[in-house]
C-alpha cells in the first residue's frame, strides 16, 4: 500500500508554482488596472424577457457557482469512489492509528463506515455553497444593487426569499450530486455493494442538516449583518465534530451543536426519522426569525 517517500513529486509541483507566478505576472503587467487581458462584450440595452423578477435575478447570479461547484465537486467524489473497494486494505494498514479508529469507528463493514465519511465531506462542501450563497444577499446590500430593486414593486420578503430559496436548492443539487457521483465511482470499479438506494439515503439524509446551516446564515444576516462570519465558525465546527468529535471526547450537548452530528452515519445506523424533522424544524424556525429580522431593521447601502 505504501511505498519509500519520492521526492520528484514535489519538485514538479514545486517548479509549476513558480512557473504560473511568473506567468500571473507577466499577464498583471500587460493589462490595465481594473480591467481584464480579454475585453468584456456589450450587454444588452434591455433586460432578457425572462429577467422580470428577483428570483429571476438571484437565478443569473447563482447559477455559474452552482456549476462549476457541481462539476468540480462531482468530479473529486467520482474519482474518490473508484478507490472505495481498497478500504479495508487501507484500514488494514493503519489498524494502529487511533486517528483512523477514531474516524472510522469500529464494525465489520469498513466501506460503509468509510462512505459515511464521504457523506460527511460531500454534506460540508455543499454547506460551504449554501453560506456562500446566502450571504450573497449581504454583499448585495451593502453595494447598494439592493436598495435598487427594492425601490420597484418588490417586497423585501420576497427579495430575500429568491435568494434563499435557490441558496438551499443550490446546496442541495450539490450535495446530491456529489453523492451520486461517489455512487457512479465505486459502481466502475466494481463495487456493487451498498446499491443505489443506499447512497441515495446518504444524499438525503442531510438534507436538513444543510438547511439549518443555510438558514444560521441568513438569521444572522438578517439581524446582525456583521457576525455573518459566525456562519462560517458553525461551518468549521460541524466538520471538525463529523471528523474528530471521537478523538477530543467532546460531550454530547457538544456535539448536538453540530445539525449534521443528529444525521449520523446513514450507511452504517440508518436514518432517524425524529432527528430529522427536528433538523427540519430547526430550519423553519431559523428561517421564520431570518424573515423578521430582515423586515424590521434598515438597509445598510455601502
Amino acid at each position: 500500500m505504501f511505498v519509500d517517500l519520492r521526492w520528484w513529486p514535489l519538485g514538479l509541483c514545486a517548479a509549476a508554482i513558480v512557473l504560473l507566478i511568473a506567468l500571473a505576472a507577466v499577464l498583471g503587467s500587460r493589462r490595465d488596472f481594473g480591467a481584464g487581458l480579454v475585453a468584456v462584450r456589450a450587454g444588452r440595452s434591455d433586460a432578457a424577457p425572462a429577467l422580470t423578477g428577483p428570483f429571476a435575478l438571484a437565478w443569473v447570479q447563482q447559477r455559474t457557482a452552482l456549476l462549476w461547484t457541481s462539476l468540480g465537486l462531482g468530479l473529486m467524489w467520482f474519482a474518490s469512489g473508484g478507490v472505495v473497494e481498497a478500504v479495508p486494505d487501507l484500514v488494514e494498514s493503519v489498524a494502529d492509528n487511533p486517528v483512523y479508529s477514531a474516524i472510522l469507528g469500529e464494525g465489520d463493514d469498513l466501506i460503509r463506515a468509510f462512505l459515511g465519511v464521504f457523506g460527511l465531506y460531500a454534506g460540508s462542501g455543499a454547506a460551504a455553497f449554501g453560506v456562500a450563497m446566502a450571504l450573497r444577499a449581504k454583499g448585495e446590500e451593502e453595494s447598494g444593487r439592493a436598495g435598487l430593486v427594492l425601490t420597484k414593486p418588490v417586497s423585501r420578503a420576497r427579495w430575500l426569499a429568491s435568494g434563499l430559496v435557490l441558496a438551499l436548492a443550490g446546496a442541495a443539487v450539490v450535495q446530491v450530486t456529489g453523492v451520486l457521483a461517489l455512487w457512479a465511482g465505486a459502481a466502475s470499479s466494481g463495487l456493487d455493494e451498498p446499491g443505489f438506494g443506499a447512497y441515495l439515503e446518504l444524499a438525503l439524509a442531510y438534507l436538513p442538516g444543510l438547511a439549518v446551516v443555510v438558514a444560521f446564515a441568513a438569521a444572522l444576516y438578517a439581524w446582525v449583518p456583521k457576525a455573518t462570519g459566525l456562519a462560517w465558525v458553525l461551518f468549521g465546527y460541524v466538520f471538525v465534530v463529523g471528523m474528530f468529535a471521537d478523538l477530543f471526547g467532546l460531550p454530547d450537548w457538544a456535539r448536538g451543536i453540530s445539525p449534521f452530528w443528529w444525521v449520523g452515519n446513514p450507511m452504517v445506523d440508518g436514518v432517524g426519522a425524529a432527528h430529522l424533522w427536528g433538523l427540519c424544524g430547526v430550519a423553519a424556525l431559523l428561517f421564520l426569525l431570518a424573515f423578521a429580522g430582515f423586515r424590521r431593521r434598515d438597509l445598510q447601502n455601502g
